[in-house]
């Protein structure tokens, strides 16, 4: 399981324009679902036979209209019908129709790779109201005073015309029209949490507080993200080679080239370099630091659990297998005791090619250092002669 968090920034501007916000309005979701399942385009006359009844014509060309003003459908002026959009689209699965409100608006954006829509919440405030937290934040900090006038930033500007939905109330909204300039507002942090499982789809998502928490206007965000499109192609052996690389030194493509060939992670492992339970167990806990994480960005410092040891060389799976053999033996042994711990322990290393001590030679390893805890398993039996 990989599991990566970071602190997200989230700032605040303020400018006049036009958002709509979703509502409950079914009489304009009829007429998108209408264009959905004919699946072609519509006209006045559609709407009439098979929404409206009895009514005149004119009636459903009118409905048709406003819900071209509306943003359901899109207008082909040459063909003189309606097809449905993809804002439309964005209101059937929310089962709300975004309608424009004109006003000022406050915008809460982020600036992350893993944040595909960077407005990730839109309020409507009274004029009087902004220029009171506006004064809230020089306060705050006098050497650092808001920018009066100052222009859009652009992951604004670039989200015009793009459906979302609210991360604070998951209402859908969409931009509309601003203004040429607004004013910067406080910022907010926020804990962006990536969890991903071996065989399973990443999950992102983000918590926290928009405004101060000590503060009644704070806004509680704990919410999983969409699928980020730096995420859809990429598969979680890649994120895992990233994390194991920056936490031993290992090269990304030695580390490829093994988890390819074992067709399942693994970390090669110089034997001299692991503790003794790491060494019986063939299993660690790599703590990785803080750092880069390719195109994904930068993460805090996380500790990858369970991760499966493999000899780094031939001479490191020898020694690796020759300590695991001798550590094995804890109870008195016969010659064919041997040769079944050995097949044994030949099993735990499928990607080397080891020769383990016959009984012999553990005899004379034991003879030659026989206060060692293990010598007395191989020396008892052969004194009592239950090795000829």
């Amino acid at each position: 399981m990989i599991h990566l968090n970071r602190t997200v920034t989230v700032n605040t501007f303020d400018v006049q324009g036009t958002v709509a916000r979703g509502q409950d309005r079914p009489e304009f979701l009829a007429v998108a679902c209408l264009a959905a399942d004919l699946d072609r385009p519509i006209d006045g006359r559609d709407i009439t036979r098979q929404l409206l009844g009895s009514l005149p014509e004119a009636i459903g060309w009118r409905v048709l209209d406003r819900a071209v003003t509306m943003g359901l459908l899109e207008w082909d002026p040459a063909a003189r019908v309606a097809t449905l959009s993809e804002s439309g689209r964005f209101m059937l699965e929310q089962g709300q129709v975004l309608v424009p409100e004109e006003g000022v608006w406050r915008f809460y954006f982020v600036d992350d790779p893993l944040i595909d829509n960077p407005v990730i919440h839109v309020e409507r405030i009274e004029t009087p109201n902004a220029k009171e937290e506006r004064d809230k934040v020089y306060k705050r900090d006098r050497s650092n005073p808001p920018a009066q006038g100052a222009p859009i930033p652009r992951l604004i500007t670039d989200s015009i015309g793009s459906a979302s939905l609210s991360l604070v109330t998951q209402n859908g909204f969409e931009l509309r029209e601003l203004g040429k300039e607004g004013a910067m507002g406080s910022t907010s942090k926020l804990q962006l949490s990536l969890e991903w499982e071996r065989d399973k789809l990443p999950v992102v998502s983000l918590k926290g507080s928009l405004g101060k928490p000590d503060e009644q206007s704070a806004m509680n965000v704990e919410q999983r993200l969409p699928m980020p499109n730096e995420l859809a192609s990429m598969i979680y052996e890649q994120c895992w080679i990233w994390l194991v690389s920056n936490a031993t030194g290992i090269s990304e493509r030695e580390l490829a080239d093994r988890v390819s060939h074992a067709k399942r992670p693994v970390v090669p492992t110089a034997f001299a370099n692991q503790a003794v339970e790491s060494l019986s167990s063939q299993r660690t806990n790599l703590a990785v630091p803080s750092g880069k994480l390719g195109i994904l960005g930068i993460f805090d410092k996380t500790t990858l659990r369970d991760l499966e040891l493999v000899p780094r060389t031939p001479d490191d799976a020898q020694q690796w297998a020759e300590w695991l053999q001798w550590e094995s033996l804890d109870r008195y042994v016969v010659p064919q005791s041997i040769v079944d711990l050995s097949a044994t322990v030949d099993q735990r290393f499928p990607f080397h090619v080891v020769q383990l001590p016959d009984h012999s030679k553990l005899t004379r390893r034991a003879l030659s250092q026989p206060r060692d805890k293990t010598a007395r398993f191989l020396l008892t039996p052969y004194d009592l002669g239950l090795w000829s």
